[in-house]
C-alpha cells in the first residue's frame, strides 16, 4: 500500500568453504519477531548441468528451499531463482567491491509479492563461528526425536568390496554429528582416509513437516554434485529408509536406497546401494564415542571451522513490503566424482559472496 514504512532487521552471516572448495556454506542469524532465527545455505556448482545449485533451511520453514543460480563475471552479479515457503522467488546480487554486496529479493506467493533489500558489508572483525539452534532443550516434534538421536561423536567403519566377490576393505572412520536450525535439522562431518587422502562428507537431515517426511542432502570432496534422497521412519524396526538420487562416476544418473538400523541406542548400522549401468553397495557401522548432550554438541560450529575458509561478512537487511498485486568408487555414501576434465574447468564460487537468500527467513510481517 502506498506509504507503508518499511520493517528493518540485522543480522550476520559467516561464510566457510568446505569439501575441499566444492561448496560454500553459509551460517547466518536474523530478526524474526524480535527473536533470532538462524538458517543455512549451501552453494555449489553442477558440472553436468552446467549450473549452480544453491539449498537453503531455516529454523521456521517447514520445508528446504532450493534455487539454480547464474553469475555474470562482467556485471559482477549473481541471480538466483526458486522456490521456498514464500513461494517463487528471484534474487539478485551485486558484488560492489570486496567488502559489499547490495541484493534485492523478490518473492511471490499467489497475488501478494514481497521485496527485500539487503546490505552486506564485511565485518571489520572476525564473525565467530555460530550456532543459535546447537543447544536443544526438546526436538521440535516427535519425528525430530529421530534425527537427535544421531547428535554425537562416532566411530565409523566402512565395509566394501572393491569388486563382487572380493573380500571386504575395512576403513576407519569418524563422524560428528550436531543439531542445527533449533534441532530441525541435523549436521555431520565425516571423516577419512581413502587412497592415502583425506576425504570429507557433510550430510544436511532433516524433516519436511508439508511434505510429511526425512529429506537428507550429501556434499562431499570427491565430487561437485549434490545427492538428494528422502523418507521415512519405521519406530518399531527402528530403521529410517531413503531413496533418491545422484551420478555415478562418469555423471550418468543412479538411484539409492539407504536403510540405517539402530541395532542399540549407541549403534547404527548403515548400508547403501546405488544403480545405474551397473549396481555397488556398501555399509557403515557408527558405534557412539561421547554422550549425546547438548552441552556436547554446543560447539557445532568448531567442528565445521576446521575446514572453514576466511570468509566472514556481517549483514544488514532492509526489508520493504510491497503492495499486493492483483494489478570404483571413493567411499562416498550416494555418488562418483566426475572425471577430472569435468571439474576442473568448473566456474569458481567467488568466496567473497556470502550467500543470502534471507527470504526463506522473512518476519512473518514483511509477507502478510
Amino acid at each position: 500500500m502506498v506509504g507503508h514504512q518499511p520493517t528493518e532487521s540485522k543480522g550476520t552471516a559467516r561464510s566457510d568453504l568446505i569439501c575441499d572448495g566444492l561448496w560454500l556454506s553459509s551460517s547466518f542469524v536474523c530478526e524474526q519477531a524480535g527473536k533470532p532465527t538462524p538458517g543455512v545455505w549451501l552453494l555449489g556448482y553442477d558440472p553436468y548441468k552446467k549450473a549452480y545449485k544453491g539449498i537453503c533451511v531455516g529454523s521456521e520453514d517447514p520445508s528446504p528451499s532450493t534455487m539454480d543460480a547464474r553469475y555474470d563475471e562482467k556485471t559482477k552479479t549473481w541471480e538466483f531463482t526458486g522456490s521456498g515457503p514464500m513461494g517463487a522467488f528471484k534474487s539478485t546480487a551485486t558484488i560492489k567491491d570486496q567488502d559489499n554486496i547490495v541484493e534485492t529479493v523478490t518473492c511471490t506467493e499467489g497475488t501478494k509479492v514481497t521485496k527485500v533489500e539487503i546490505t552486506h558489508k564485511r565485518a571489520k572483525s572476525a564473525v565467530a563461528a555460530m550456532d543459535a539452534g546447537a543447544t536443544v532443550a526438546k526436538a521440535p516434534t516427535k519425528e525430530h526425536e529421530e534425527l537427535l538421536k544421531t547428535v554425537g561423536e562416532w566411530d565409523a567403519v566402512m565395509k566394501m568390496s572393491p569388486e563382487p566377490g572380493a573380500p571386504a576393505m575395512e576403513l576407519p572412520g569418524t563422524e560428528r554429528v550436531v543439531p542445527i536450525r533449533n534441532g530441525r535439522y541435523v549436521w555431520s562431518d565425516f571423516k577419512m582416509q581413502w587412497q592415502g587422502k583425506p576425504f570429507e562428507g557433510h550430510a544436511l537431515c532433516g524433516y519436511d513437516t508439508a511434505q510429511k517426511k526425512y529429506v537428507t542432502y550429501w556434499f562431499e570432496s570427491t565430487s561437485p554434485t549434490v545427492a538428494e534422497s528422502s523418507g521415512i521412519c519405521d519406530s518399531h524396526k527402528k530403521a529410517m529408509t531413503m531413496t533418491g538420487t545422484s551420478r555415478d562416476m562418469n555423471g550418468k544418473p543412479v538411484t539409492t536406497r539407504e536403510v540405517t538400523t539402530w541395532k542399540d541406542d549407541n549403534t547404527r548400522l548403515m548400508q547403501m546401494e546405488s544403480k545405474g549401468e551397473k549396481t555397488e553397495s556398501f555399509e557403515i557401522t557408527f558405534k557412539v564415542t561421547t554422550a549425546r548432550t547438548a552441552g556436547a554438541a554446543a560447539d557445532v560450529r568448531a567442528a565445521r571451522a576446521d575446514h572453514a575458509a576466511s570468509v566472514r561478512l556481517r549483514s544488514r537487511h532492509v526489508l520493504r513490503r510491497q503492495p499486493e498485486m492483483h494489478d570404483r568408487e571413493p567411499p562416498r555414501r550416494r555418488q562418483r566424482s566426475p572425471p577430472r576434465s569435468q571439474t576442473k574447468s568448473r566456474p569458481r564460487i567467488l568466496p567473497s559472496f556470502s550467500p543470502s537468500m534471507r527470504a526463506c527467513s522473512l518476519p512473518s510481517s514483511a509477507s502478510q
